[in-house]
């Protein structure tokens, strides 16, 4: 059996699911609502960061393609 992920996100995410299980049915779905949308804004942001910082494994890959759309975007205008 693998060991469970220790980082903030995943510490994080385990006490808000604490949490949400705690509150009444209505409160829950909101704050689940809230929660997921701030949660998958950071974890978007971590992974561009990732992939700008060279650490995601096919950052080369899509930052080449960006720079192609980039460069193709420029001679049209």
């Amino acid at each position: 059996m693998s060991k469970p992920c220790n980082c903030k996100l995943c510490k994080e995410n385990k006490m808000m699911r604490h949490i949400i299980g705690l509150l009444p049915k209505k409160e829950a779905a909101w704050l689940t609502d809230f929660y997921n949308v701030h949660i998958h804004k950071d974890m978007d942001l971590e992974y561009y960061y990732s992939i700008v910082s060279g650490d995601w494994p096919s950052a080369v890959e899509i930052l080449t393609s960006a720079l192609h759309t980039a460069k193709a975007k420029r001679k049209s205008l």
